[in-house]
């Protein structure tokens, strides 16, 4: 099973200001991404000394509650500061009038990209 998902990306503005060569958006090309979302319990609160607002609701985290943690490609701990278990991000300039996927490349650095996070967590678990 798979699912897709159409995404518009500024592209020009996320490598604005960048020093170092990143790969481009073309068809075929390979991103590493995640997407989280952070869901914090929280109480409406009358009193407009809260620290937060939304929609003019003013709102205060629950103390002690812990939040709630999603993300699009598992990271095994809550940390978005791992890439390499973020998911993997296919460009495609083809375009269907069905709207179907577009076929999947096959990532040709997967193998052994995997491998080198295998010897990495390896090697952290042991040391």
């Amino acid at each position: 099973l798979y699912w897709s998902d159409e995404v518009q990306l500024p592209i020009p503005l996320l490598l604005y200001n960048q020093t170092q060569v990143i790969p481009g958006s073309g068809n075929g090309t390979f991103w590493r991404i995640n997407f989280s979302r952070v869901e914090y319990q929280v109480l409406i609160n009358s009193n407009s000394s809260a620290n937060h607002s939304f929609h003019g609701y003013a709102y205060e985290k629950i103390a002690g509650v812990a939040e709630d943690n999603w993300v699009w490609s598992p990271q095994r701990v809550v940390d978005m500061h791992e890439p390499d278990t973020w998911g993997i991000l296919q460009f495609s300039n083809e375009t269907d009038p069905l709207h179907r996927p577009s076929k999947l490349e096959y990532y040709e650095e997967w193998p052994i990209r995997e491998m080198a996070m295998s010897i990495y967590y390896a090697q952290k678990a042991y040391l």
